[in-house]
């Protein structure tokens, strides 16, 4: 079974540059920390709200374990790295493996599709499968 997760681009960005004062760059660190905190709960609150829409949801804990994930990146402009969009999703999928309680370190980890797209650029997909198949 899978289970897709579309959020926005999470605002953190990958690769960043540092202020060049020690006073600037602590700022610049605790404004960038908040900024994961928010995608770690937009995170959790859309894998919670994604987990309760399961038909098997009926108010059990851990429904849906998942084994693996990948991500659709979508995207208007200019073609992202593909190891960015991975370490701009990580707080995200922190957050996920929280509401799903799990731990993510035993993921597969099964790819970036980046997909240019006008009209949806700007969304991410989380795709998380538990492995199983099941018939609908």
């Amino acid at each position: 079974m899978t289970l897709t997760i579309t959020l926005a681009h999470p605002a953190n960005k990958a690769n960043g540059c540092m202020p060049g004062t020690r006073a600037a760059a602590l700022k610049a660190n605790y404004a960038k920390m908040g900024i994961k905190r928010k995608e770690r709960n937009a995170g959790y609150l859309a894998a919670l709200a994604a987990v309760r829409k399961l038909p098997d949801y009926h108010g059990k804990v851990q429904v849906f374990k998942p084994t693996g994930y990948r991500i659709v990146w979508y995207y208007k402009g200019v073609r992202p790295d593909a190891d960015n969009v991975v370490a701009r999703c990580k707080h995200v999928l922190d957050g996920c493996a929280f509401a799903f309680g799990v731990n993510d370190a035993s993921w597969e980890f099964g790819g970036v599709q980046r997909v240019h797209d006008k009209s949806r650029g700007g969304e991410v997909e989380l795709v998380f499968s538990d492995g199983e198949r099941r018939e609908p």
